[in-house]
């Protein structure tokens, strides 16, 4: 048995893949368990017992963490970038001041096959595939020996991804690199590749094919929630709904289908690995009201080390940047605080996707939501005039 498994149990394992890539035989593999998340897999005879997937191990180490010292509330000054941003389009500042240094920048893309996964982008002109969230588990491959080799050549590294992957780098790198920088998203748990492409066969289906899927489509609206999810056929057809209206997103934002781990995150707390973390600040207009355009999607900043005070400081102009407090921002972001509690039906939910697949779990929701469903569709045409009042009026501005 190799050493990473005999220190961690599978359902403690968050799939980062850092025992991967640091195996120096190859001993370890890439697998999935019964629902279809990332986990090693040992080929005995190639292990050589050497313990190096331990001592990389984020959840068997625990790394340096600083509490955030500084705290922003901010939006990009471009508009082409806020609109094709999944938030305030921050990320796209800080990789597009790297890669003009003449570095380079990991995230996780969706890729013609609708599959999530890491890639290294070195052209701003390529920024736009690591824009925008995947709420899926992404695949990292080897992106950790691929940044490291990166920084021996003396090349600037930005590596983002959820905090667990973070910390994998961090872990994996080992020493102090003043040419990496760690940024992450704040994430409220994973669903796995498996249950994406199970609920993709089935859209595709309905549909007579989709050729584009966007987890994070904006439209200017008021109802609360100006994040949509849009997918366009193979007819040229685009549909927007917004999260109650689609089986997958719902199942998502109602934690049914994350990996064991998230429930129990080591890395969802104030204190963080990243040099910084970003995040959507829900509510920002209790705060920050005369601040931002109405209609704007705001992004949270928290600072956490010098290093990402450093880089935040090269894009400064690039960004309508307000101070802001990390106690607000975490009012309506838990997972800043927290993991995300796993519901009580949640294993025989995935049980149920298990055993009768994606079309059945995706008929009952339809049928135990009607209302839910209808209601947020009504939502969707209430007519845009008449949201802006009400916002107005209730918020008093």
């Amino acid at each position: 048995m190799s050493p990473i498994l005999d220190s961690l149990s599978p359902k403690d394992c968050c799939g980062c893949g850092a025992c991967i890539n640091a195996c120096p035989t190859g001993a370890l593999l890439y697998s999935t368990d019964e629902f279809g998340f990332y986990k090693p897999q040992i080929n005995v005879s190639k292990c050589v017992s050497c313990g190096k997937c331990t001592r990389v191990c984020p959840k068997c180490n625990n790394l340096v963490v600083n509490k955030p010292f500084e705290v922003y509330a901010a939006i990009n000054k471009d508009g082409k970038v806020l609109k094709r941003s999944a938030s305030g389009g921050i990320f796209f500042a800080l990789a597009e001041s790297v890669i003009a240094d003449g570095g380079c920048v990991f995230g996780a893309m969706l890729d013609k096959q609708f599959q999530v996964k890491h890639v290294c982008v070195e052209k701003i002109e390529d920024l736009p595939l690591l824009q925008k969230s995947k709420y899926v588990q992404s695949f990292i491959g080897v992106s950790y020996k691929v940044a490291l080799n990166k920084l021996k050549e003396g090349k600037k590294v930005l590596f983002s991804g959820a905090p667990c992957q973070i910390a994998a780098m961090k872990s994996f790198v080992g020493k102090m690199n003043e040419n990496l920088i760690l940024v992450e998203v704040v994430c409220h748990g994973v669903p796995s590749q498996k249950f994406f492409s199970d609920y993709f066969e089935v859209l595709n289906k309905r549909n007579r094919g989709v050729k584009d899927y966007i987890f994070t489509y904006k439209r200017k609206i008021l109802n609360g929630m100006n994040k949509y999810i849009c997918f366009t056929t193979n007819k040229g057809k685009s549909f927007v709904k917004n999260w109650p209206q689609d089986s997958y997103n719902a199942f998502f934002m109602d934690a049914k289908n994350y990996q064991d781990c998230c429930y129990s995150c080591k890395f969802a707390k104030a204190e963080r690995i990243a040099d910084i973390t970003l995040c959507d600040y829900w509510s920002w207009d209790k705060y920050h009201k005369n601040d931002f355009p109405t209609c704007s999607t705001v992004s949270g900043i928290c600072v956490n080390t010098d290093a990402g005070k450093k880089i935040l400081d090269k894009v400064v102009g690039k960004l309508i940047l307000v101070e802001s407090s990390f106690d607000n921002l975490a009012a309506h972001n838990g997972c800043l605080l927290r993991p995300t509690p796993k519901p009580n039906d949640r294993e025989n939910f995935l049980q149920e996707w298990k055993s009768k697949g994606f079309e059945y779990i995706e008929q009952k929701f339809e049928k135990k939501n009607r209302m839910r469903i209808l209601k947020s569709r009504l939502q969707m045409y209430v007519p845009e005039g008449f949201k802006l009042w009400f916002h107005r009026l209730r918020h008093g501005n």
